[in-house]
């Protein structure tokens, strides 16, 4: 430890050295007395605020108005997400990730432990309300979804073939992420699981079998070919494919989250 001044009142005071900064005070009080003379000296003021003097458009006054007053922003419409999705092209999300890993924002993939990588790419993709049957649904509705705050009984997705397991054999990501793999319980339920729901067999079949919309169902059906030809996942063969998926995976993320909260049914 040294010693070293406060930057108010001058009294002697040991700090560690990682605890340094460009000011030191004794006390709470000694800081908020300083910044109450600082930040109100109207030179201060002016160096350290960078937007005054800066035009704002009109719809951004406005849009900051609506912020200030907590009014919520509408819907997107369906076509102003067609733009907002279009905008980010695969090109622009490897360029992303280059830049933030340059940054030293983003972990480099090739850092990342396999597991962490499998596990987030067998993640869900996107909301599966819609791929639920109905009397999933009643019970969403019935319950309602787990919310950390207004509702701990509430229920949650979970993987009826676990993705560990699903990583330990090879289990290419895609085929966890199905919505045959998709079902719904209690949080706490879901902490206490220790076994499968099903075999890796059975979610083959239901797979196989599925008859409802799913974007990456041709996909699934060539990854179950694979597999049973002996193909396994690997971290250096689909990590090129892993950022991409996984940029776009958190946008549905974000978007499944609001969708929930929309329905959600606190009981």
């Amino acid at each position: 430890m040294v010693t070293v001044k406060c930057t108010w009142c001058g009294k002697s005071v040991r700090r560690y050295k990682s605890k340094l900064g460009i000011k030191c005070f004794c006390t709470k009080l000694c800081e908020s007395r300083w910044r109450t003379e600082y930040y109100t000296d109207p030179e201060h003021r002016k160096e350290c605020n960078t937007w005054q003097g800066r035009k704002h458009k009109q719809s951004t006054r406005l849009k900051m108005s609506r912020n200030m007053r907590g009014i919520k922003k509408r819907p997107l419409t369906q076509a102003e997400r067609q733009v907002q999705h279009s905008f980010w092209t695969p090109e622009r999300r490897r360029k992303q990730r280059r830049d933030m890993e340059a940054l030293g924002l983003w972990t480099p993939l090739t850092l990342k432990d396999d597991w962490s990588l499998y596990k987030i790419q067998s993640n869900w993709t996107k909301s599966m309300l819609d791929h639920l049957s109905p009397e999933l649904l009643k019970q969403v509705h019935t319950i309602g979804i787990f919310d950390v705050e207004r509702n701990k009984n509430g229920l949650v997705r979970h993987h009826l073939f676990p993705r560990y397991d699903g990583f330990v054999q090879g289990v290419f990501p895609p085929l966890l992420r199905h919505p045959c793999n998709c079902g719904i319980l209690r949080n706490h339920d879901n902490h206490h699981r220790s076994a499968p729901d099903i075999t890796l067999g059975e979610l083959f079949t239901r797979i196989e079998a599925y008859t409802g919309k799913w974007l990456e169902q041709a996909i699934c059906l060539d990854y179950i070919r694979r597999f049973n030809n002996g193909e396994r996942w690997d971290k250096n063969t689909y990590i090129d494919s892993w950022s991409i998926n996984h940029e776009q995976n958190n946008g549905s993320r974000r978007r499944s989250r609001r969708v929930a909260q929309s329905k959600r049914v606190v009981k």
